[in-house]
């Protein structure tokens, strides 16, 4: 039972604030008054991924690897790639830091793309930011439709309405060449 108190503990807690939870032999942790040694801070980015995954899970997070790595590699100012193609690389104590502040953030909650300012909508960057709605996956399939429609029916003219910060109708004037895309919405 105190074991699983701990454990219950530790949910909300960052990566390198979570305690060893289990119990050491003769006494354990607490046994002598002085709370469980802190895990120690990751030294490499392959640990600090997993932390960071383990950490999101915890919270609850669905796809927490994803958004780990999304998250570590915002704060280490490289792409997801380079932070794969680094695992074995040091991590800096301000990286650490940056990446710790993201995920717990994110532990609360917070979109990626709020986190990063940044959405990737139908392969290409677009910046969102708090007041801004986050382009779903949904919404690709959207664009699908409307550029086959464009194509078969060879429009001229396409409207996109409620474009938000305009996701929509940039994708659809780029797949969707010579057509002009008018776009509207409410700020």
């Amino acid at each position: 039972p105190a074991a699983q108190g701990r454990a219950r503990g530790q949910a909300g807690r960052a990566p390198e604030e979570v305690s060893a939870s289990r119990e050491q032999p003769g006494g354990g942790p607490g046994s002598a008054g002085r709370p469980p040694a802190p895990r120690a801070a990751p030294r490499t980015v392959a640990e600090m991924r997993v932390m960071a995954r383990e950490f999101l899970e915890r919270q609850g997070i669905e796809g927490a690897q994803r958004d780990a790595d999304l998250l570590l590699a915002h704060a280490f100012g490289i792409d997801r790639l380079r932070l794969l193609m680094r695992l074995e690389g040091p991590v800096e104590e301000g990286e650490r830091d940056r990446a710790r502040e993201l995920l717990v953030r994110r532990g609360k909650r917070e979109p990626v793309a709020y986190l990063t300012g940044a959405r990737e909508f139908y392969g290409r960057g677009f910046a969102v930011g708090r007041g801004c709605l986050v382009p779903r996956p949904e919404t690709e399939l959207l664009v699908d439709l409307s550029r086959d429609a464009a194509r078969q029916r060879t429009l001229g003219r396409i409207a996109a309405v409620g474009t938000g910060r305009g996701g929509r109708a940039v994708t659809l004037s780029l797949e969707v060449p010579g057509a002009a895309v008018g776009a509207a919405g409410l700020a």
